[in-house]
C-alpha cells in the first residue's frame, strides 16, 4: 500500500504541474505574432540611442508583461479596469513589436500590443514586421508598456484611449 501511495502522489503532482504551465503557455503570443525591430523610438519626444534586444530578451520582457498584466490593479469603475480584463482575457489575440532604446542611461525595451483584428490587408500583415506600428486612440486595441531588461521591471504601461 506504501508503494502505491509513493507512486500516486508523484504522479498527481505532475497532472497538476503540467497542466498549470499548460494553460499559462496557452493564453501567451504566438512566436509569429512577435517582432523584434531595429527602429529608433524617441520616448516623450527625447532623443534616444537605438540597440536591438535579443530574442530571450524579448521572452523575459514577454513574461514580465503577462505577470504584471495578472496583477495590475485599477479602480473597478475606471475604463482602464475594464480595458485591463480585456487584456488579460485576450492576451493571445495581440502582436507585439519589440523595440531597444537607451534613455537616460538605460536600455530599455519599449512593447508595442496591437490587437490582430487591426490587420485587415496583407499590406498591413506585412508593415508591422518592418515598421512601428502608431495608433492615437484605438482604446484596448493598441497599448505599450516599456521593460527595463537589467531590473525585469515594467516602467511605463500605456493603453490608448476611445476615439
Amino acid at each position: 500500500m506504501k508503494l502505491f501511495r509513493l507512486f500516486l502522489l508523484p504522479a498527481i503532482l505532475f497532472v497538476a504541474i503540467t497542466s498549470a504551465a499548460g494553460a499559462k503557455a496557452e493564453n501567451m503570443i504566438e512566436t509569429d505574432n512577435q517582432i523584434i525591430l531595429n527602429e529608433e523610438y524617441r520616448p516623450d519626444g527625447y532623443r534616444s540611442e537605438k540597440w536591438t534586444p535579443s530574442a530571450q530578451q524579448a521572452q523575459e520582457a514577454l513574461g514580465a508583461i503577462r505577470n504584471y498584466i495578472d496583477t495590475v490593479e485599477f479602480i473597478e469603475t475606471s475604463q482602464e479596469y475594464t480595458d485591463i480584463n480585456y487584456i488579460k482575457e485576450h492576451f493571445q489575440d495581440y502582436k507585439v513589436q519589440f523595440v531597444g532604446f537607451e534613455y537616460e542611461g538605460k536600455k530599455k525595451i519599449w512593447c508595442n500590443f496591437i490587437h490582430t483584428s487591426f490587420f485587415d490587408t496583407q499590406e498591413e500583415q506585412e508593415r508591422w514586421t518592418q515598421n512601428i506600428i502608431m495608433v492615437m486612440d484605438g482604446g484596448k486595441d493598441f497599448w505599450q508598456l516599456e521593460f527595463e531588461p537589467e531590473t525585469n521591471e515594467i516602467t511605463k504601461f500605456f493603453i490608448n484611449g476611445e476615439s
